[in-house]
C-alpha cells in the first residue's frame, strides 16, 4: 500500500500536519489512544500511510494512530483526518471549535504529479541555444580570445583570429562593442535565469510532485536555465494534457 502514495507528497502531508495541526494530533491521541492531555505535547507525525499515523511526542515515547478501516487510496487522506479530528473533538466535548481544514496539505500543492521531461520543441532549441551561446561567448572573452595579446588567443590561431575578424565585421561597432555589451548584461541575464531556475524548482517541480536531485528533475532544471520561459510553457502544457486525462477517467 506504501508504493500507492507519493512520496513527495506524503512529504508536504506530514510537514502540513506538524505545522498546522498540532492541536488536531494532540486531540487524536486523547481519543484514539486513550493517552492524558499531559502525554500529548508536541506531537510530531514522523510518517504515514493508508491504515495509520506515526508520532512522536514531546517526552520522547512514539505512537501509532490506527486510521480503522484503512484509506482505500492516498486520495481519500483529506476527508479522513477531517473526520477523524471532528471525531476525536467531539469524543472530547471539543465539537465546537473551528473545523479544521480539510486538506491537510497546503493550497500550493496539486493533485498532478509529473513523471516525465518533455523535450523542446525546434524554437524552444534554438532559444536554448542562443542563450548557451551567449554564455559561451562571454566565458572566451574573460579567458581572452577576444584579445590579440593574449597568450591564448595566440596559441589558438588562426581560430581565435577567424572569430574575432567575423565578429569584428558581423556586429555592429565591431569586436569592441560586443564585447562591452557581453560583459556589461552579464550579471543581469545570470540573475534572470537563476532566478527562473528557481521558481522553476519551487512554483512548478515541487507543486507537481517531482522529487529534487532526480534525473527528471535535473532535466527540467537544466533545460529552464537556457531556456527560461520555454520551459515553464512546456510544462505548463504537460500539466493541462495530465489533467484532461484526469477528467476523462473520472
Amino acid at each position: 500500500m506504501a508504493d500507492l502514495i507519493p512520496e513527495s507528497s506524503k512529504s508536504r502531508a506530514i510537514a502540513h500536519l506538524n505545522k498546522d495541526h498540532k492541536d488536531d494530533l494532540q486531540d487524536m491521541l486523547q481519543h484514539f489512544n486513550k493517552l492524558p492531555a499531559s502525554k500529548t505535547n508536541d506531537p510530531t507525525v514522523y510518517d504515514m500511510n493508508l491504515s495509520s499515523l506515526m508520532l512522536c511526542t514531546g517526552d520522547g515515547a512514539t505512537h501509532i494512530i490506527r486510521i480503522d478501516p484503512p484509506m482505500a487510496t492516498w486520495d481519500d487522506r483529506r476527508q479522513r483526518l477531517t473526520e477523524m479530528t471532528m471525531e476525536a473533538r467531539k469524543g472530547l466535548g471539543n465539537e465546537n471549535e473551528t473545523t479544521p481544514d480539510s486538506d491537510p496539505e497546503p493550497d500550493s500543492v496539486s493533485p498532478i504529479i509529473i513523471t516525465e521531461y518533455r523535450s523542446p520543441s525546434v524554437y524552444d532549441f534554438f532559444v536554448g541555444v542562443a542563450v548557451l551561446a551567449y554564455f559561451t561567448s562571454y566565458t572566451m572573452i574573460r579567458l581572452g580570445l577576444f584579445t590579440p595579446t593574449t597568450e591564448i588567443y595566440q596559441k589558438w590561431a588562426p581560430y581565435s583570429t577567424m572569430m574575432y575578424n567575423t565578429v569584428d565585421k558581423l556586429h555592429p561597432g565591431g569586436v569592441e562593442w560586443f564585447t562591452w555589451l557581453v560583459q556589461y548584461i552579464f550579471y543581469v541575464v545570470l540573475f534572470i535565469h537563476i532566478a527562473e531556475v528557481i521558481t522553476m524548482d519551487r512554483i512548478r517541480l515541487s507543486r507537481y510532485g517531482v522529487k529534487r536531485f532526480t534525473l527528471v528533475w535535473f532535466k527540467w532544471m537544466t533545460t529552464t536555465f537556457f531556456e527560461g520561459y520555454m520551459a515553464f510553457m512546456r510544462i505548463d502544457g504537460l500539466v493541462e494534457e495530465l489533467e484532461a486525462e484526469k477528467k476523462k477517467k473520472q
